[in-house]
């Protein structure tokens, strides 16, 4: 004991948390010429944070004191121990090539639970051979954007082997953004090592990463609730059994606990496991396939023999006679919907979306379609089996539709039964559909429904009509934003009478970003609202009445809010909605403008356009049909345009440039507009750049631009007018100059 204490210098005995944070010229923590191991006996918490010139934690010296030994990249050495530590956190150390010297004491790390490592680019592993033994406590894992990082655990095969493989109580494993790494475990552990207490394991953003697992740890994770694996470049979620292992046998997976399983944008994906296999997912709940290159998701029993899967086939991930018995949440985008439906297409051609194949799930409650799909629920070759789909889709309560650009006019045509297919739908969710005008349903389909959600629908122009509304008897919460062309909610539909619509339990409205809406509805129709006790309006400048029938005053409403913190209340709805649109409320922050002659948004532009409107959240402008206006921002307007990313100008004859310094603008020279993505200049006859004046103009993510009919147009950006450059010759005008 004498020896040991003589070999061990306990350092601060009652310190129990440390951080060190951005600290610029800090080489290390403290110094040491002896040749003992410091210990820091209660330490728990530790935190290392932007201390780039950081070469170790303890700077060792010559024993004479005068001569500072190399830490060769290793943030701690094999002389420090902290046996009491449970958390550490390091982060920007830019010096870092490795975090622990191998091999360490044996009581370096034994408590620890928790370690994050961030932003550390010249880290090559996190755990060396021969060093997992010392972190078997190791609970959580997190591991972000360390851009030369190879490999999470390096195991050796020359390893000793233990009679008995120590298993670690590693239970969550984060990775996100490593673009250089190959291996989450560098070799099969084998008998070497086990992780079966593994919960949860999520993989974003690595594109060198080829598989996630060695097949002997997918065989043996039986607490694996959890699996997400995002934009990675996996050829294969489980890499091949080695030669010598049995490697030609059928390998069984079984993950009795796994209720999540996420795979998304992996483009080089091709199956779950490259050999024949048995995989069991008894518990699977939710189910998300998007955009995984061409790995079958379901196959059939067709291509098997005995339930073993052919190995000159592609193996499916999931057999449709075998029915996962607890799935609910079915995400799937249009090329695995073509698959599943046996149709042609995918890829970039639309195809139709058949519901036979969703019988099989009969416990679906969450469904999200997505991708190039044309026609919703299609009931082509379906004769005869209607009566069905109400029994099979039965059990659906959520269905979301995201992103289908294909769907022209109608979420589905009038003739599809959508009411009889989903009967106890309760929330719909639809958004990113820019071809629809409106959701075109049947009052069936919304009898039980108590949440309705659009957003971003380009140019649906109402929600649907009174009849539909009528139906919606159980509708709690109501949100309509983004959608730039709508103009009412509620539409009356050629000849239809006047009628009452009671939203008889609704809660919530929000109507948000709708830069045309100009009311709720604009029919001569009686309106009740006698359970609303919330209504957001923002961003809708050209909504000047609530509704022009009768509208009988919610009771529970106190206010109309608008903004963040702000709100609104006169006498009753209606009075309200006109005074916000006389005092210009909500008109701050807002994040879509549409300016055209006769709107009420180009009348407040004209009167004082800076101090009524903030251009700091804008994202989207369109101005069209402007007759007199010859630009739209001076350079002082456009410096506030830092979220800007679509802008559109068509029909203005007389504009000539889009942004103009004016002559007291001298001292800006540079115009950042760093979100810009999408230009579309059409019909303006005497436009002749988009930013005049001597300014440089950067937009550093744009991706398109669309010139049309614009005759005069030489230039994105130019210092002269137009009669200079003639004279000089549009020839020898690049339109970017850089």
């Amino acid at each position: 004991e004498e020896s040991q204490a003589a070999t061990v210098l306990s350092l601060f005995p009652q310190l129990k948390s440390l951080e060190l944070k951005d600290l610029p010229h800090l080489s290390g923590f403290c110094s040491n010429s002896q040749n003992k191991v410091i210990e820091f006996p209660f330490l728990k918490s530790m935190t290392i944070y932007n201390c780039p010139i950081l070469e170790g934690f303890i700077c060792r010296y010559t024993s004479e004191g005068n001569q500072r030994i190399s830490s060769h990249g290793d943030l701690f050495d094999n002389k420090v121990a902290f046996p009491s530590l449970e958390e550490m956190s390091v982060s920007y150390l830019s010096k870092m090539k490795m975090l622990w010297r191998n091999p360490l004491p044996a009581n370096s790390f034994p408590k620890l639970q928790e370690l994050r490592v961030e932003r550390c680019d010249k880290l090559l592993t996190i755990f060396p051979s021969n060093t997992l033994t010392t972190f078997q406590r190791l609970h959580r894992l997190t591991i972000k954007t360390c851009g030369s990082l190879q490999q999470v655990f390096e195991i050796m095969h020359e390893e000793k082997k233990p009679a008995l493989p120590p298993t670690t109580q590693l239970k969550k494993l984060h990775i996100v953004g490593l673009p250089k790494l190959k291996y989450i475990w560098k070799n099969d552990p084998r008998v070497i090592f086990s992780f079966k207490n593994i919960c949860a394991i999520s993989v974003f953003d690595c594109p060198s990463l080829k598989n996630v697992f060695p097949a002997s740890i997918a065989q043996d994770l039986p607490q694996l609730g959890y699996l997400d694996i995002f934009h990675c470049g996996v050829e294969e979620i489980v890499s091949k059994l080695e030669e010598g292992s049995d490697w030609e046998a059928t390998v069984n997976f079984k993950f009795d606990r796994l209720c999540t399983l996420a795979l998304s944008n992996l483009p080089k994906l091709k199956c779950f496991y490259p050999g024949k296999h048995i995989a069991k997912w008894p518990m699977l709940n939710k189910l998300e396939v998007v955009e995984c290159g061409k790995m079958k998701i379901f196959g059939t029993q067709v291509n098997t023999n005995n339930g073993q899967l052919d190995s000159s086939i592609p193996p499916p991930l999931f057999l449709v006679e075998k029915i996962i018995p607890k799935l609910q949440h079915l995400t799937l985008d249009s090329d695995y919907i073509a698959m599943i439906s046996d149709v042609s297409g995918g890829g970039t051609e639309p195809i139709d979306f058949r519901i036979s194949f969703l019988e099989r799930f009969y416990t679906l409650e969450n469904l999200t379609i997505s991708g190039n799909i044309k026609e919703l629920f299609c009931t082509e070759g379906d004769t005869g089996k209607e009566e069905m789909y109400a029994g099979t889709l039965s059990t659906i309560r959520n269905l979301k539709l995201e992103g289908l650009y294909d769907l022209k006019d109608y979420l589905w045509k009038q003739d599809v039964q959508v009411g009889h297919i989903l009967p106890k739908l309760e929330t719909l969710e639809v958004h990113d559909c820019y071809n629809l005008i409106s959701l075109g349903s049947s009052s069936a389909l919304f009898q039980n429904l108590t949440t309705l959600d659009v957003s971003n629908c380009k140019t649906m122009k109402y929600l649907d009509t009174c009849l539909v509304f009528q139906g919606m008897a159980q509708l709690k919460k109501l949100m309509v934003r983004d959608c730039i062309s709508m103009k009412e909610i509620v539409a009356t539909e050629g000849d239809e009478a006047t009628c009452d619509i009671i939203f008889s339990r609704l809660k919530s409205l929000e109507l948000e970003n709708l830069p045309r809406l100009k009311s709720f509805c604009s029919g001569n129709h009686t309106f009740g609202f006698p359970c609303l006790e919330e209504l957001i309006v923002n961003g809708c400048l050209e909504l000047e009445i609530f509704c022009k029938g009768v509208l009988t005053n919610p009771p529970l409403l106190q206010k109309v809010e608008y903004g963040k913190g702000n709100g609104h209340w006169c006498s009753d709805l209606n009075s309200t909605i006109q005074e916000m649109y006389s005092i210009k409320a909500g008109f701050q922050a807002i994040e879509y403008l549409v300016l055209s002659e006769f709107s009420r948004s180009i009348e407040i532009w004209k009167e004082n356009i800076h101090g009524s409107i903030d251009f700091k959240k804008l994202k989207v402008l369109e101005v069209y049909g402007c007759n007199t206006m010859t630009y739209i921002f001076s350079v002082s307007m456009a410096l506030d345009l830092s979220q800007l990313v679509d802008i559109k100008v068509k029909q203005c004859p007389m504009m000539k440039q889009i942004i103009k310094k004016g002559a007291e603008e001298t001292e800006m020279d540079t115009l950042l507009l760093p979100m810009l993505k999408w230009i579309t200049l059409e019909s303006c006859s005497r436009l002749t750049s988009f930013c005049m004046g001597s300014i440089t103009l950067r937009c550093s993510s744009l991706l398109k631009i669309v010139v049309d009919d614009c005759p005069k147009m030489y230039a994105m950006a130019s210092t002269r007018e137009q009669e200079d450059i003639e004279e000089v010759g549009r020839e020898k005008t690049p339109f970017f100059n850089h």
